[in-house]
């Protein structure tokens, strides 16, 4: 489906989405989706300048999008996100994407690192990104839903 079908069938104006981990490739797609949707779209990284690469896409789009630092693993940077958010775009968030995530070399098997020899610290940093993080978040932007008696 093209963005223009995506367009005919959702419009989401007047709604804000979050997307954590927005500035990889998944979250960046979904991101440009949204915009053109006509909805407002923060994009969440740790590595906010990754998003440079959509500004193009977002310019003149029906949506706005704004990026923004935060970290999964830090709740003080996704409240201080959300602050932004609720400034910038005048509105609570109403959408949710948890699209932060990702391995660590260090915890991935190969020839030159067996099974056995994988480092705890390596696995419990996956396991937090991947888990924690969307708990995490979804405590942090769930709740402004939930108050609100709406969001996805």
């Amino acid at each position: 489906m093209d963005l223009k079908e995506l367009m005919k069938l959702y419009d989401f104006n007047d709604r804000t989405a979050v997307i954590t981990g927005g500035a990889g490739i998944i979250g960046g797609e979904m991101a440009c989706a949204l915009v053109g949707c006509c909805a407002n779209v923060a994009i969440l990284d740790q590595a906010p300048e990754l998003a440079d690469r959509l500004i193009d896409r977002f310019e003149g789009g029906p949506g706005k999008a704004i990026v923004v630092y935060a970290d999964v693993l830090k709740p003080d940077t996704m409240h201080k996100a959300e602050e932004v958010i609720q400034t910038e775009f005048n509105s609570s968030v109403h959408m949710l994407i948890n699209a932060a995530g990702g391995n660590n070399p260090k915890a991935t098997t190969g020839e030159e690192l067996p099974f056995f020899d994988l480092p705890e610290e390596a696995l419990r940093f996956v396991f937090d990104l991947n888990l924690l993080g969307t708990f995490l978040s979804s405590q942090v932007f769930g709740r402004g839903m939930a108050e609100l008696g709406e969001g996805v």
